[in-house]
């Protein structure tokens, strides 16, 4: 089948997250970094649900961060279209947690 509505562009999901997400501070004084693949179902009414982690970072605080940011994407995101019918559509997104040098230290 063809889905006709797609996200926004990811370059504005991307941004979101990045200016969403929360490292947390447990982890940062731990000096944990790892990407977190996240995969999510959004509605047909837009929202989303079923948030899990298809692919952990090795460490339990950066993948619920991760599952975290990615529930607040509701608004990102509208409803697949197949066939001029709204579908459920499965998504996958990628979240790295990368401490930069002069953070690690804090």
């Amino acid at each position: 089948y063809l889905l006709t509505t797609a996200p926004k562009p990811k370059v504005i999901i991307n941004k979101f997250i990045e200016q969403n997400l929360q490292y947390p501070k447990k982890a940062r004084n731990e000096n944990q970094q790892g990407k977190v693949r996240v995969e999510f179902i959004v509605e047909k009414d837009g929202s989303i649900k079923e948030v899990y982690v298809q692919a952990s970072s090795g460490y339990r605080l950066l993948d619920e961060a991760a599952v975290n940011v990615v529930k607040q994407l509701s608004e990102m995101f509208e409803p697949g279209i197949v066939h001029g019918i709204n579908v459920r559509t499965k998504f996958v997104q990628l979240i790295t947690f990368k401490l930069d040098k002069d953070k690690k230290k804090k």
